[in-house]
C-alpha cells in the first residue's frame, strides 16, 4: 500500500465502491520548511515569495513593516480556497490537517473521518460548501493546513501563516504559480 511521504502512513480513500488506495512517493523525500511572505506595498500589489526557514523560525518573525514584507494569514477560508484551486489545477488533496482548541477532542481516526468529508466538501461544493460543512457540522474545529499532491510537485503541504513543505524549491514555485496567485477567476 502507498504511504504518505510525510507520515508514512498509508494513504487511502474510502468510497461508495470500496477503498481506494492512491499512489504516492515510496520514498522519504527530505523535506525543508518554507515560509511564503508578501513583499510590496499594498495588498494589490504584493508578490509572493519564498523563503528558506531552515530553524523552523515562528511565521511572523519573517514580517518587516519598515521594508514591506509581511506573511500571508491563511487560516480556515484562504486553506480551503487554495485547496478548491488546487483540485481545478490539477492537484489532489490528499488530506485536511484539523485543529482543535483542545487538541484531545480529536483523534488519530476523527481527523481521517473529517477529513475526508471536508475533502468530499471540497469536491461537490467548492470552498464554500467544505466552509460550510465545517461550521455546522466541526464547529469546535479549524483547518491547520492542506496536503496537496501531483505527479510533477509531488507531496506539498500549505499550513496557516503561509507555512509551506516540500521536496524542492522548482515544486513549491509550480504549486505557487498555479494555485496560489490569483491570475483567473478559478
Amino acid at each position: 500500500m502507498p504511504l504518505d511521504t510525510f507520515t508514512q502512513q498509508p494513504i487511502e480513500r474510502t468510497t461508495a465502491q470500496g477503498v481506494l488506495h492512491v499512489g504516492a512517493l515510496v520514498q522519504n523525500t527530505p523535506v525543508t520548511p518554507r515560509q511564503l511572505v508578501l513583499r510590496g506595498p499594498s495588498e494589490a500589489t504584493a508578490e509572493l515569495d519564498l523563503v528558506s526557514n531552515d530553524g523552523a523560525a515562528a511565521p511572523l518573525s519573517f514580517e518587516d513593516a519598515a521594508h514591506n514584507v509581511r506573511v500571508p494569514h491563511y487560516g480556515d477560508a484562504a486553506l480551503l480556497r487554495a485547496a478548491w484551486r488546487g483540485l481545478n489545477h490539477g492537484f489532489d488533496v490528499r488530506r485536511v490537517e484539523l485543529g482543535s482548541a483542545r487538541q484531545s477532542d480529536l483523534s488519530d481516526t476523527t481527523e481521517a473521518e473529517v477529513s475526508e468529508d471536508v475533502i468530499d466538501a471540497l469536491t461537490e461544493g467548492g470552498a464554500e460548501g467544505a466552509r460550510d460543512l465545517l461550521r455546522t457540522a466541526y464547529g469546535a474545529l479549524s483547518i491547520d493546513g492542506v496536503r496537496f499532491y501531483s505527479p510533477e510537485t509531488r507531496s506539498i503541504i500549505l499550513r496557516r501563516n503561509g507555512v509551506i513543505f516540500g521536496a524542492t524549491e522548482d515544486a513549491l514555485w509550480l504549486f505557487i504559480h498555479r494555485v496560489l496567485e490569483e491570475r483567473d477567476n478559478s
